[in-house]
């Protein structure tokens, strides 16, 4: 056997343990090392964003391209969210027939959302509740673009009075529908799936439904919540919506290019401004107008208030006070008031719609007589008011078109006799200025041509 010195026996060793050292430095093999890694989870949407208006690496051009890059709610599968995305690939042209309102809509929307930093989906969600129709309104009275209840308005700060409907207004109702959904999604314990099956069925009802899960011992899960049917197709219309968006090739769909800037501002006036007139300075069609500023539900500005109307931005460069006086006073002249006039003394019971009724008159006629009556509910009117009233025989008949011409485009729900208790006119004017029969029923979209004095 052959004598080893131990010095190089030592130096051996040494090198040997300096290899194991330099090996254990690179991370091991899952094929060499006996014990494998724990497994890395799969990526998954989540809901912690950078707060960053314009994410990089991808057209920022395409308010479609910006949505879909926040895309952050989880994977969410059921057969009514198969059903749904059939649909869209049997109407590939869904989202087209959709692109003129999105156009005007969905990139102000889509920038909301990326300022409070939610999932971009949220910004689809105008898409299921109204077609980004800021004038739809539901069989129960749900409205606007984000369909808010009257009570749910109030509760997040819309005004809802007979001038103006801020349910419908595309900037307080996005306003308040984000803020109703953070509430939401904190109350829901930072589940979105949740939050957003709230903001459909109620949080009082689905917190119900939770604790009725717990106390039968059943872990709650949102496929097996005795929701209502609407309630239980609401997640699964949306993230069937977001699936096609984020790979419109596999359920053969185009997507519309929308571009991605806000093309519309708001301009700021005391006057009253009909939609009619500010179409005709913006050379745009009323149906524009009105959309824009469908909280103004009579089509026209409220009197006695600072009001903004939202107008095309190629239209702000030549919109002032100045053209629109000019215009409003070729569209509807002046009139010589009466110095003809009485008072009346308001009794227990009254409202402005029975005085005028009385006094053979119109609530425009009286609202204009007594200024101070314009934003007054007809509810608080105090026994022995003195308000101004037509002396008799004073009264234009309600079938002349004197006054600022309304263009009104019927909705669900819409009557003559309803339309005129609005406007403050008759409901057999209504039809004879638009040569329609008093007993007709109304249309969908139908524009009815209305004057308010």
């Amino acid at each position: 056997m052959l004598a080893v010195n131990p010095v190089f026996s030592a130096i051996i060793i040494a090198f040997a343990f300096t290899l194991q050292g330099c090996v254990m430095v690179a991370p091991p093999s899952i094929k060499d090392s006996p014990t494998p890694p724990p497994p890395q989870p799969a990526p998954q949407r989540v809901h912690a964003l950078e707060p960053n208006l314009h994410p990089v690496g991808f057209d920022t051009s395409d308010v479609f391209a910006v949505i879909k890059a926040r895309f952050a709610l989880p994977d969410y599968r059921n057969a009514d969210v198969k059903t749904y995305e059939e649909r869209y690939r049997s109407q590939p042209m869904m989202l087209t027939d959709i692109a003129d309102q999105a156009r005007w809509l969905l990139p102000y929307i889509s920038r909301e959302v990326a300022r409070r930093n939610l999932p971009g989906e949220i910004a689809l969600l105008p898409i299921i509740e109204s077609d980004l129709n800021p004038q739809a309104q539901s069989p129960t009275g749900a409205a606007g673009l984000w369909q808010f209840t009257a009570n749910t308005g109030r509760h997040f700060g819309l005004r809802n009075t007979k001038w103006l409907d801020q349910r419908r207004d595309i900037e307080a109702s996005t306003r308040a529908a984000l803020e109703y959904l953070e509430t939401l999604y904190r109350q829901f314990n930072h589940d979105w799936l949740l939050a957003l099956t709230a903001y459909n069925t109620g949080g009082g009802r689905l917190n119900s439904l939770i604790q009725k899960s717990y106390t039968q011992g059943q872990k709650p899960r949102l496929k097996k919540l005795a929701l209502p049917r609407e309630s239980q197709q609401f997640v699964p219309r949306l993230i069937a919506l977001r699936n096609v968006i984020e790979n419109p090739l596999a359920f053969g769909v185009e997507l519309p290019l929308i571009e991605n800037r806000i093309l519309f501002d708001d301009y700021i006036t005391t006057q009253r401004v009909d939609h009619g007139t500010l179409a005709e300075l913006c050379t745009v069609p009323v149906e524009l107008i009105n959309n824009l500023n469908a909280a103004q539900v009579r089509r026209i500005t409220p009197p006695a208030t600072t009001s903004i109307l939202r107008v095309p931005k190629n239209c702000m460069t030549y919109l002032t006070e100045h053209e629109l006086n000019k215009l409003m006073i070729a569209r509807n002249p002046p009139r010589i008031p009466s110095a003809k006039s009485s008072t009346y003394v308001v009794q227990s019971g009254d409202s402005l719609w029975t005085i005028a009724r009385r006094h053979g008159t119109s609530l425009a006629t009286l609202e204009n007589m007594n200024p101070a009556l314009s934003n007054t509910s007809v509810m608080m009117l105090m026994p022995g008011q003195v308000i101004s009233v037509p002396a008799d025989g004073m009264t234009q008949p309600e079938n002349t078109r004197s006054g600022a011409e309304v263009v009104h485009t019927v909705r669900s729900g819409d009557t003559l006799t309803g339309l005129a208790q609005v406007y403050g006119v008759s409901a057999r004017s209504i039809a004879r200025w638009n040569r329609i029969s008093f007993g007709s029923t109304l249309a969908l979209g139908q524009l009815l041509k209305i004057y308010i004095r």
